[in-house]
């Protein structure tokens, strides 16, 4: 895997490569969990059973939700892989939504799970804007 194995990219390129290839398959499970309610995979539902009544509830807006995030996981994993500004730019914008999405979980729904999600966001925004990594991605 010539991706996660070249010596010229920064670890936390690769973090994050592996971190939206996760989300993206994470996405694409509960996608499919949601269209097939029968399949022996259900049982995924056990880790976050309050996130599987929410996105039951929603019905048809919950892939509204999931397929965007899964597309938009998909193209900053494949852009950070591939080196192009594009995969920054997903990248930059998945954390942002990120970040507010968990800062609106605990203003409108006080879902105070979700601070933890603060920290870990901002932090991987801080480390995605460092300069060695605007630089290894051709800005100045």
């Amino acid at each position: 895997m010539q991706i996660l194995t070249d010596k010229t990219r920064p670890k936390t390129i690769i973090f994050l490569i592996v971190l939206f290839s996760f989300g993206m398959v994470m996405s694409l499970l509960a996608v499919f969990t949601l269209l097939f309610p029968q399949s022996r995979i259900q049982g995924v539902w056990s880790i976050n059973p309050e996130g599987h009544q929410a996105f039951l509830k929603m019905g048809a807006w919950s892939f509204l939700v999931l397929c965007p995030v899964t597309i938009l996981c998909f193209i900053a994993a494949s852009g950070l892989a591939l080196h192009r500004k594009w995969g920054y730019y997903a990248a930059n914008v998945l954390l942002g939504l990120n970040l507010l999405g968990d800062i609106g979980n605990i203003i409108l729904r006080d879902e105070y799970r979700s601070l933890i999600g603060i920290p870990i966001a901002t932090v991987l925004l801080i480390l995605l804007n460092r300069s060695n990594l605007r630089r290894y991605f051709g800005f100045f």
